[in-house]
């Protein structure tokens, strides 16, 4: 109740996981006041408290948020950074990926999770600095020993015993099957739809193309 208090009187912003308006900052848009001082603080303060309660929260879009606020904060005293939002974005882009990679220890995750899923534009450069940026967040993670086992994560499975060769025979099985599967249920899904079925380019030819009275190509 009290971190309900504190994000609806300070910051709105603050509520929710976050990614999905990172996303769209990423892609080009501003949004005045997401990534500022105040929407750091109630969020980690009512995180902080939702967690104290005992309630159940995700990590990673919460992570993801204050890392990038942190990011957003921190380019104001870097000029190069601060009045440039392209070279803001990089920022931001190896902010989530520290995010991630505090929420699950694991930094090659985070890299991923940023280039294939908030980025827009990934340059190699950016790969780079997201990779240094979630390393050194792993390290200071765990350094700090938040669970008390020496480890990244609080579970973890550890493996005595090596794999055989002859189980790659199961796990490409395996793979292969996941693959016709997914390709199946892909087709199912988008075959009745008539636009879904349609190449890229033929779509997008037909969107832009100019509409006759005869014309039996419109979309409708």
């Amino acid at each position: 109740m009290l971190a309900s208090l504190f994000v609806h009187s300070f910051a709105p912003y603050a509520c929710g996981s976050g990614i999905p308006e990172i996303k769209t900052i990423l892609s080009g848009f501003i949004i005045r006041g997401y990534l500022g001082k105040w929407t750091l603080l109630t969020k980690s303060v009512g995180m902080m408290l939702a967690v104290s309660a005992g309630l159940s929260l995700g990590k990673e879009g919460p992570f993801v948020h204050v890392a990038a606020c942190c990011g957003n904060i921190f380019s104001y005293l870097f000029p190069k950074y601060g009045s440039n939002e392209a070279k803001k974005r990089e920022i931001l882009s190896a902010a989530a990926a520290a995010g991630v990679s505090v929420a699950f220890g694991a930094p090659i995750g985070g890299v991923l999770f940023s280039l294939e899923e908030v980025s827009y534009y990934f340059p190699l450069k950016t790969l780079w600095r997201s990779f240094f940026c979630a390393l050194a967040a792993a390290f200071v993670l765990r350094s700090i020993n938040p669970f008390g086992n020496d480890h990244l994560v609080m579970f973890y499975v550890e493996y005595n015993e090596p794999w055989y060769l002859q189980e790659l025979i199961p796990f490409i099985f395996l793979g292969a099957l996941g693959v016709l599967c997914v390709t199946l249920l892909t087709a199912i899904l988008s075959y009745p739809n008539k636009y879904t079925r349609m190449n890229t380019s033929e779509l997008i030819r037909q969107l832009f193309s100019r509409c006759g009275a005869e014309d039996k190509t419109m979309l409708w």
